[in-house]
């Protein structure tokens, strides 16, 4: 058998040689991509204050401004609000008036990190939070990777920055943990929009129901409770958005779906997506939403036994229904809805094997 293996010594010459070639490739392509990551630093490109006070004099020796200097402060501001993040802090290193400038906390009301997530560090957040004095919205959704971001940084800057926040996102963020939530609660008591998508590090839910002005909400794959997410529910009558898709630590989501259509009457979507153990005694209680435009029941196989329920729904502005591998529905059940849902836009009807083709196309 090994004598058999070298049979052939050119094509084992030929494979290599392409093994190395491909090797090659892969090795440039890589340093292409870490060298573009690393010339996009954000924590390098903020300027650090200590830093800044060294080397003021050099910054104040920046290039002329030319006839730039004549226009207002005003004017000037209002083209730095159309810069990026990174424009920015460029922008800080030209000279001294425009490190002025570019630090102006009006320029510094709606922050979205998610661009730099591969770079965004703690020591980033510790030089916004001198600059963001009137902060109403923040994205820092994929930070932090690798322990680039601390917990008790978060909490230091929602504590310094964070009382005017009306929108806060922070998906698939590790460092996102009890402390965290409490500092949310704590600080930033006007939230109407919170994510926290795949956030898993965290036990203390029921904190949330301090929050009362939710307008959207999205625990996407979390570890809340039961107990927890139909106390934030009763705490927000105003709550328009929800997602509560895969979250597998609440065990009964009828619960969730009752509060909803009791409390909620300007719900307009909700996610229930593999929520294993919601039933149609909870989704007839949607019904109360008559502005509900978006429901996402696919996989819920304990309503999947039939689809009777679609009847209890409002219909009337109905626009999006996902019904993914909901066996039980069938055209009858489908006929109670649609002729109600004038508006609806996309019927997902993945996997529902009793209404064929050509019933879709009636």
């Amino acid at each position: 058998m090994i004598k058999g293996y070298f049979k052939n010594p050119i094509s084992c010459r030929i494979c290599t040689k392409i093994a190395h070639v491909k090797y090659r490739i892969l090795t440039f392509v890589y340093c292409s991509l870490l060298n573009r990551v690393i010339a996009t630093n954000l924590h390098e490109t903020i300027l650090n204050p200590s830093i800044l006070s060294q080397n003021d004099k050099l910054i104040h020796r920046g290039p002329p401004l030319g006839d730039f200097h004549r226009l207002p402060d005003e004017t000037i501001l209002s083209v730095m609000k159309y810069l990026d993040m990174q424009s920015l802090c460029r922008c800080a290193q030209v000279n001294k008036h425009f490190s002025r400038l570019a630090s102006d906390a009006i320029l510094y009301r709606s922050i979205d990190l998610r661009p730099y997530w591969h770079c965004v560090r703690s020591q980033v957040l510790v030089t916004l939070s001198m600059r963001c004095k009137f902060l109403q919205k923040l994205d820092l959704s994929w930070c932090g990777s690798h322990c680039m971001i601390q917990p008790h940084y978060v909490v230091n800057f929602l504590r310094d920055s964070g009382v005017e926040l009306t929108h806060l996102r922070m998906n698939c963020c590790k460092f996102v943990d009890n402390s965290v939530l409490r500092a949310i609660v704590d600080t930033s008591s006007n939230l109407q929009e919170l994510c926290l998508r795949s956030v898993i590090s965290c036990s203390e839910w029921s904190c949330l129901a301090s929050l009362t002005k939710l307008k959207r909400l999205d625990l996407y794959r979390t570890h809340i409770t039961t107990s927890a997410a139909v106390a934030v529910v009763w705490s927000n009558p105003g709550l328009q958005h929800l997602n509560v898709g895969s979250c597998k630590m609440i065990s009964a989501m009828d619960e969730v779906a009752i509060a909803l259509g009791s409390n909620c009457p300007d719900l307009m979507s909700v996610d229930f997506w593999k929520s294993y153990s919601l039933t149609a005694v909870g989704i007839r209680a949607l019904g109360n939403c008559k502005n509900l435009q978006e429901l996402d029941v696919g996989w819920c196989l304990q309503a999947g036994g039939s689809g009777e329920w679609l009847a209890a729904l409002a219909g009337g502005e109905l626009r999006k229904l996902f019904l993914g591998a909901l066996r039980g529905v069938c055209y009858r059940d489908l006929r109670a809805l649609l002729p109600r849902a004038t508006r609806l836009a996309q019927l997902d009807l993945l996997g529902v094997r009793a209404v064929s083709p050509d019933v879709c196309a009636e």
